[in-house]
């Protein structure tokens, strides 16, 4: 079976949508990371964690793998 064009662009989305899964804390990064660098393609390769945006990205990575923000991830493992 070949890989489809977004498999390989988007490794981390697809598989956990096809899968039906929650991401790790490690693909939440990662997708926050390629978010970040085609969303702001001009900024430094540099570290960028612990800044406002690289926050601001990691709560589009959690929507964008359907997790929610972290406050209602707590409730939910607390619960």
């Amino acid at each position: 079976m070949s890989s489809s064009p977004l498999r390989r662009k988007y490794p981390v989305l697809i598989a956990c949508m096809g899968e039906a899964r929650r991401p790790s804390a490690r693909e939440v990064k990662s997708v926050a990371k390629r978010i970040m660098r085609e969303a702001f393609p001009e900024r430094e390769a540099r570290r960028q964690s612990g800044t406002q945006l690289y926050r601001d990205m990691l709560r589009a990575a959690r929507a964008t793998l359907g997790m929610g923000p972290r406050s209602a991830l707590k409730q939910e493992q607390d619960g």
